[in-house]
């Protein structure tokens, strides 16, 4: 059965917002849960979560202005059922709407579908195909597989694979399993610097990769990228390395980093003689060839700097302080100019980069131009 709902948009019968149906789930709830609500920037719609036990959460959308849709993602765990079956039972009882399970198919006892769908063996029987097609799909691809959850991406490879086979894992535990790591994602993780992402471009701006950035002084939380820019090098030269070559660098070391899934890297700050040799490992995988001498940095984020190694926090000012070039290596960024305040200039910067502005957070290492 499809995990996607369809409400008809009737004015007389649809007229909330989602912050309202968030209220009247909520009730519905009771107070051992606490219902929270991401909303999309662009449209109308958001993800629905339980603070501190969804995995994948449920998603609200508008779909060609016509229904109002449900959908409870693959690999929904229990608090992300229950959130499902109260606002289905919110929809048909208290606003009189009528289920759809696509734009045609109109289900003419809404309540029974509801009862039905959310029996325990049910539920346990709909996780299972689920948790066969997703391991089918990995051992297809031999790699790995991304699921966008509450706050951060979970993704799910061979490395998972290997563990069941290794556990001897039956239906059940290896939904156990899913479930476990994706918390662990979600609700578990210690308060590291998660760097923000750049984007970078070849020349002939044939291609754009995101990349990450990593300094030696600092914990992180290192996941979604393409290419993960070492810094602190100890010269100039740019060093770049996809997530291969760092889970490979982390066993060649045996360094005590965790990885709670296919790609995740929980790392920790290392004494400088274990850097140089992290350091020297990434320069010997350098992949900077295959970004072809990027061009461009659009910043989505602006955090902790240094400024002529000296540590900078960006934040908000109206005091211009400088005008000129920011470079990282060989990359320069055009700064005009920058801001901040007169009475603590360098622990309080904000600044604008032409073809953008630099207004979230980043770990990065940024030098004056000669």
């Amino acid at each position: 059965m499809s995990n996607t709902f369809y409400f008809e948009l009737n004015p007389q019968k649809v007229n909330f917002s989602l912050n309202y149906l968030q209220s009247l789930i909520q009730y519905e709830l009771g107070s051992d849960y606490e219902l929270k609500i991401s909303l999309f920037e662009k449209q109308f719609g958001g993800h629905f979560y339980i603070d501190k036990k969804s995995s994948r959460g449920v998603e609200v959308f508008l779909h060609e202005r016509k229904f109002f849709v449900m959908k409870l993602n693959i690999l929904a765990n229990e608090a992300d059922y229950l959130i499902c079956e109260k606002m289905l039972s919110v929809l048909v009882k208290k606003f009189d709407l009528e289920i759809h399970l696509d734009e045609e198919d109109l289900i003419l006892d809404s309540e029974q579908l509801i009862k039905d769908y959310f029996q325990p063996e049910k539920i346990q029987h709909n996780r299972k195909i689920e948790s066969d097609v997703i391991i089918k799909l990995i051992l297809r691809a031999r790699n790995n597989i991304r699921f966008d959850c509450v706050n951060n991406p979970v993704y799910f490879g061979m490395d998972f694979v290997e563990l069941l086979e290794k556990k001897n894992a039956t239906d059940e535990q290896t939904i156990v399993l899913f479930d476990q790591i994706m918390h662990k994602l979600q609700w578990e993780l210690p308060n590291y610097i998660k760097p923000s992402p750049a984007v970078i471009s070849r020349k002939d701006k044939s291609k754009e990769y995101k990349i990450r950035m990593m300094f030696k002084d600092y914990d992180y939380i290192l996941n979604d990228y393409e290419y993960l820019l070492i810094g602190d090098t100890g010269n100039d030269e740019i060093v770049f390395i996809n997530n291969d070559d760092l889970k490979q660098i982390i066993n060649e070391l045996n360094l005590p980093w965790q990885r709670p899934d296919g790609f995740t890297v929980i790392s920790t700050k290392l004494n400088q003689t274990d850097w140089n040799k992290f350091v020297e490992a990434a320069k010997k995988l350098n992949r900077q060839k295959e970004i072809d001498e990027p061009i461009r940095f659009m910043f989505e984020v602006t955090d902790v700097f240094r400024l002529n190694k000296v540590d900078v926090l960006l934040g908000k000012g109206n005091i211009p302080l400088f005008e000129g070039k920011i470079r990282c290596g060989n990359i320069q960024l055009d700064v005009t100019p920058a801001y901040g305040n007169t009475e603590d200039t360098l622990n309080n910067l904000s600044f604008q980069i032409k073809k953008g502005t630099a207004n979230k957070s980043m770990i990065g290492k940024i030098f004056m131009e000669e």
